[in-house]
């Protein structure tokens, strides 16, 4: 029987949440998927759990290589999936019961992409996200409805959605190896302009746990402005090595612009978290705000992003800092 969906597991150190992880994704009877392991060089018991599993069920393929990554974890598993359609989960995270039941409903018309809805799981209560139905084939619509998506931060993740292998062959996509924030933006970039039809639903069928106050997302992150500034010229050069119209080009180059700018206070919001000293905060921050000028000649701004990029440039650190307190409240 041919593979319909291959799910791609990045996992390091994960013997706490693995086999939660699988065992949702296994729960299936169908036949027709493969779940690929990607061990990325484990020095806990996830290997011993991941072999238990793989033994026991022969859809499930264990691979183990040398630390380098959940973007290398994940090219890894690109390179040894044979199905027709591309999944990522995380191993902190898992899926519904009905998961790859709702996907093969929704994919009846072979979309190139399929993009669902999330649920939070702290440990204890589940918090409910959305997205609104939406099925695009006509380009133009495509490629707007994309535009906007990226402005809006909504493709951040690659997690919720699946992928056309096909596609991300024939274009040679890839995650961006040499970042360790920031990959699942450049992939999205790289994917959504090869696509020419797209469908989303609201469906929560990805369970996203926080419980792990040690992952990446969740810690406080140090010198993050290298490596945003580096996660938004990868972006840049996806949309101009894109086969997609000039119009659409200058719709994604006005997101990724967008993104630039807004990617600076999150920068500087996670200088707040730091133990330092006012000087020292505020030195850090006007530090951050020279890097972006230095660096915004490479991208362009529509009317708005000029507008919330005026605090950076003049390096009002008062006004950036209340901009990141009400953000901060309204989230509340």
């Amino acid at each position: 029987m041919e593979i319909k969906f291959s799910v791609i597991i990045p996992a390091y150190n994960a013997e706490n949440t693995i086999r939660r992880c699988l065992n949702s994704l296994l729960q299936t009877k169908r036949s027709d998927i493969e779940v690929l392991i990607i061990d990325d060089g484990s020095t806990d018991s996830t290997a011993e759990i991941c072999r238990g599993i793989a033994n026991n069920d022969k859809r499930v393929k264990y691979y183990k290589k040398e630390n380098g990554g959940v973007s290398s974890a994940r090219n890894m598993g690109l390179d040894y999936a044979v199905g027709e359609y591309i999944c990522f989960v995380d191993s902190d995270d898992f899926v519904s019961d009905d998961y790859f039941n709702c996907l093969s409903s929704e994919l009846i018309d072979d979309y190139d992409l399929l993009i669902y809805g999330i649920k939070i799981f702290d440990g204890q209560n589940y918090k409910f996200g959305k997205y609104f139905p939406y099925s695009f084939t006509d380009l133009d619509k495509v490629e707007s409805f994309l535009c906007k998506e990226l402005r809006k931060q909504r493709l951040n993740l690659v997690c919720n959605k699946v992928y056309k292998r096909a596609l991300i062959k024939e274009n040679g996509i890839v995650f961006p190896e040499q970042l360790h924030i920031g990959e699942d933006k450049v992939f999205m970039v790289r994917y959504i302009t090869a696509v020419k039809n797209v469908k989303s639903i609201n469906a929560c069928i990805y369970i996203s746990s926080t419980e792990n106050q040690n992952s990446l997302s969740r810690k406080i992150r140090e010198n993050l402005s290298e490596s945003v500034l580096l996660e938004h010229e990868l972006m840049i050069e996806s949309v101009k090595q894109s086969i997609i119209s000039e119009r659409y080009k200058r719709l994604y180059f006005y997101a990724v612009g967008f993104s630039f700018y807004r990617s600076a206070y999150t920068v500087i919001g996670e200088i707040q978290k730091l133990k330092l000293s006012k000087l020292e905060s505020r030195e850090a921050k006007k530090k951050v705000c020279m890097e972006y000028k230095m660096n915004e000649e490479k991208y362009c701004f529509d009317l708005r992003t000029r507008f919330i990029s005026l605090p950076i440039k003049m390096e009002f650190i008062k006004i950036i800092e209340y901009i990141l307190e009400y953000r901060y409240l309204k989230k509340r």
